[in-house]
C-alpha cells in the first residue's frame, strides 16, 4: 500500500519544490508566466509515477499557482479570454507530459517486470548459470552457480580470483576462443572441491548489447553423477557381454562329450565297457548344465530377496564334509595338496546345509580353478567369540588388492584373458548373497597377481548347541507295485525317455503330449500319479492340475515337472493343486522316491 501511495507523494512533493522556485523569481518572472516552473513537477511525477501522479501534480500546481501567485491573490480570477487561453495551453502541455511521461514509465516498469521474471527463471535453474563481460568480471551468477563455484562474493571478481589457477586458465581459455568464434560451444571442465573431483559440461556463447558491448554467457548441469552412472552402465554392459559369452561356452563344453557319448552309445558295435563309460559321462555332463542353471537361479533369488533357508542345526564338521565330497575331484584332477586345519569343527551353526556346502565347495573349486597344477589349498576353520571363522587359502594367481570387493559382483571376471572363460562369474556373488542371508560376512584377500588368495567366511554360531539328529538314509528308487504314472510333456523326447526310465523302475506309465490328450489319457487309465510339465499346448498344467483335481479329488498324487523353478513358480503350482513341484532336469531316482513314498503304507 506504501508503495502504491509512494508516487503521489513524490508528485506532490515536485509541487512544493515548484512552487518554491516560482516564489524565488516572482520578481523576474511576472503574472503573464504563471506557470514556467511548475511543468518541473509534472515532469518529476511522470517519470516516478506515470500518468496518474503527472496529472495530480498539474492540477495541484495550477490551484496553488492561480491562489499564491496571480493577482488578485488568494482567490479564482479570470482575466478574459488570455487567461482562458493561458490554462488550455498549460492544460495540453502537461496533458502531453502526462502522456509521454506514462508512457516511458510503463516501458520502463515492463523492463523491470521482465528483467526481475528472467532473474527469478535463472536463479531457480537446476544448472549454474553464468555472466561475465568481455574482459572476464562476473556481473550474475544464480544460486546453482555459487553451489558450483563454491562462492557468492563473485560480483565483479574473474575466474582468476574465484578458481584454482588451473582450472581458472582452462575456463579463460574457452573465454576467448567463444569470443574469437563467436559460436556457441561444450566444453568439459574438472574442478577440485572440498567433496572432491566434479565434472562440469559448459555450453558457452557469446552476447551483444544495443551499444555493441560484448559479454559470455554460460549454462553449466554437474555431471559428475550423470558420468559415474554411464560408466557404470557401460561396465555392467561389457560384463553382460562377456557373461552371455561365458554362458555360451559353459554350455558347449558338456554337450560336447554328451554328443560323443551319443554317438558311441547309438553304435550296434559298440562293447558294455564303452557304453558304460559314455552313460558316466552323459550323467556328469547332464548334472554339470543343471548347477550352472541352478546356480543362474540361485543369484536371481538372492538378488530379489526371495532365495529360502532350511535351517537346521549342523556341525561345521557335516558341512565341511559335503563340499569336499563335491569339491575333491577338482582339487585331485588338478594334483593339489589340501592342508585342513579345523579346531572349530565341532562349531554348532543354525543354518542350511546344502547351501552352506555350496559356499565352501564354490571357494575351494574357484582355488582349484585359479591355482597351477600341483598347487596347495588350504581349508582352516576356527572359532572366535561368537562366530566361526572359515578361510581358504590358496597360492594361486590372487588378484589385484584394488578388487577384493568388485570380485563379489555378479558376472565379475577378474581371471587374465586365458582364465576368463572359466566360469560364469556368479559363483562368489552366490557365496556373498548365501552367507549374508545367514547373517555372516565374507571377505577377499590377495597381496596382488601370483601372490595367492585367501577367502573367508564368518557366521554366527547357533545360540544353544543340541545334539545334532543324524538324517535318515533316502529310500532307494523301487516302484510300489501295480502303481499307475501319467507323463505329460509336450517335449516328446523327455516324455518318451521319462517313461522309459518310469518303467524300468517298475511303474505301468502312459504318456500325452498336450494338456488336452493329457486329461483324455487319464479318463481312461485313471493314474495314481501324473508328472506334468506345465507350458504345454492346448492347456497349460497349471489347468490340467485343476481339472484333474476337481475330477479325481485328493486321491490323484500331482507332481510338477518343469524349467520354471523360482518361488513364485513353486507357490502358483500348490495353489493350482499340485502336490510336490520339480525343476527339470530332475534326477529319475529322485522322482521315483517321491512317487513310491506316497503309497509305501
Amino acid at each position: 500500500m506504501q508503495r502504491r501511495w509512494l508516487p503521489y507523494l513524490i508528485a506532490l512533493l515536485a509541487v512544493c519544490a515548484a512552487l518554491g522556485l516560482r516564489a524565488g523569481f516572482d520578481p523576474w518572472l511576472g503574472a503573464r508566466v504563471p506557470y514556467i516552473t511548475l511543468f518541473g513537477a509534472v515532469i518529476v511525477a511522470a517519470w516516478f509515477g506515470g500518468a496518474g501522479p503527472a496529472m495530480l501534480a498539474a492540477l495541484a500546481a495550477w490551484i496553488a499557482a492561480q491562489l499564491l501567485f496571480i493577482e488578485p491573490r488568494g482567490q479564482f480570477h479570470w482575466h478574459g479570454i488570455e487567461s482562458v487561453l493561458e490554462v488550455l495551453a498549460y492544460a495540453l502541455s502537461t496533458i502531453l507530459i502526462a502522456a509521454l511521461g506514462g508512457a516511458m514509465h510503463k516501458a520502463r516498469q515492463r523492463s523491470a517486470e521482465s528483467e526481475q521474471r528472467f532473474r527469478a527463471f535463472m536463479q531457480n535453474s537446476p544448472s549454474g548459470v553464468f555472466l561475465k563481460d568481455e574482459v572476464g568480471h562476473y556481473l550474475f551468477m544464480n544460486r546453482a552457480g555459487e553451489r558450483i563455484a563454491g562462492r557468492t562474493d563473485w560480483l565483479g571478481k574473474t575466474d582468476e580470483e574465484l578458481l584454482p589457477p588451473r582450472a581458472a586458465a582452462e575456463v579463460r581459455s574457452h573465454d576467448r576462443a567463444v569470443l574469437e568464434q563467436d559460436a556457441p560451444r561444450l566444453y568439459d571442465l574438472k574442478l577440485q572441491t572440498p567433496h572432491g573431483e566434479r565434472t562440469l559440461s559448459s555450453v558457452k556463447f557469446s552476447l551483444r548489447d544495443a551499444l555493441g558491448r560484448r559479454y559470455i554467457g554460460s549454462i553449466t548441469t554437474d555431471v559428475t553423477d550423470q558420468r559415474h552412472a554411464e560408466e557404470a552402465l557401460r561396465d555392467a554392459d561389457r560384463r553382460k557381454d562377456q557373461f552371455i559369452a561365458t554362458l555360451a561356452h559353459e554350455l558347449r563344453n558338456p554337450l560336447a562329450p554328451i554328443r560323443t557319448a551319443v554317438a558311441i552309445l547309438s553304435r550296434e558295435a559298440t562293447s558294455e565297457p564303452d557304453r558304460a563309460w559314455s552313460r558316466a559321462v552323459i550323467e556328469r555332463q547332464v548334472a554339470h548344465m543343471a548347477r550352472l542353471v541352478d546356480d543362474l537361479l540361485d543369484v536371481a533369488r538372492v538378488s530379489s530377496g526371495k532365495l529360502l533357508l532350511r535351517r537346521e542345526r549342523i556341525t561345521l564338521a557335516a558341512v565341511v564334509s559335503a563340499a569336499l565330497e563335491t569339491s575333491r575331484p577338482a582339487l585331485e584332477a588338478a594334483g593339489h595338496k589340501l592342508v585342513t586345519r579345523m579346531p572349530g569343527a565341532q562349531a554348532v551353526l543354525d543354518a542350511d546345509p546344502t547351501r552352506l556346502a555350496q559356499v565352501l565347495s564354490n571357494l575351494l573349486n574357484n582355488a582349484a580353478k585359479y591355482t597351477a597344477p600341483g598347487g596347495t589349498i588350504e581349508l582352516h576353520a576356527d572359532q572366535a567369540g561368537g562366530e566361526v571363522v572359515i578361510a581358504v587359502i590358496d597360492n594361486g594367481m590372487g588378484f589385484p588388492p584394488e578388487l577384493s570387493r568388485q570380485i563379489f559382483e555378479p558376472f565379475a571376471q577378474w581371471a587374465p584373458a586365458q582364465h576368463s572363460a572359466a566360469g560364469l562369474g556368479i559363483g562368489l556373488s552366490l557365496v556373498r548373497g548365501i552367507v549374508e542371508l545367514h547373517g555372516g560376512a565374507v571377505s577377499a584377500k590377495s597381496e596382488g597377481p601370483g601372490k595367492g588368495s585367501r577367502f573367508e567366511v564368518r557366521l554366527p554360531l547357533a545360540a544353544e548347541a543340541p545334539a545334532v539328529a543324524t538324517r535318515a538314509a533316502a529310500a532307494p528308487a523301487v516302484a510300489s507295485p501295480g502303481v499307475r504314472v501319467l507323463v505329460a510333456d509336450d517335449n516328446r523326447d523327455a516324455a518318451d525317455t521319462l517313461c522309459r526310465i518310469l518303467a524300468l523302475y517298475g511303474y505301468e506309465v502312459r504318456s500325452a503330449y498336450d494338456g488336452g490328450a493329457a486329461l483324455e489319457v487319464c479318463e481312461s487309465f485313471r493314474p495314481h500319479v501324473a508328472v506334468l510339465d506345465i507350458g504345454m499346448p492346448v492347456r497349460n498344467g497349471y489347468e490340467v492340475a485343476r481339472e484333474l483335481r476337481a475330477r479325481r479329488g485328493a486321491g490323484l498324487r500331482l507332481i510338477a515337472l518343469t524349467g520354471w523353478g523360482a518361488e513364485g513358480d513353486v507357490q502358483r503350482a500348490r495353489e493350482a493343486g499340485f502336490d510336490h513341484h520339480l525343476t527339470k532336469p530332475a534326477d529319475p531316482g529322485v522322482l521315483s522316491r517321491m512317487i513310491s513314498r506316497a503309497f509305501l503304507n
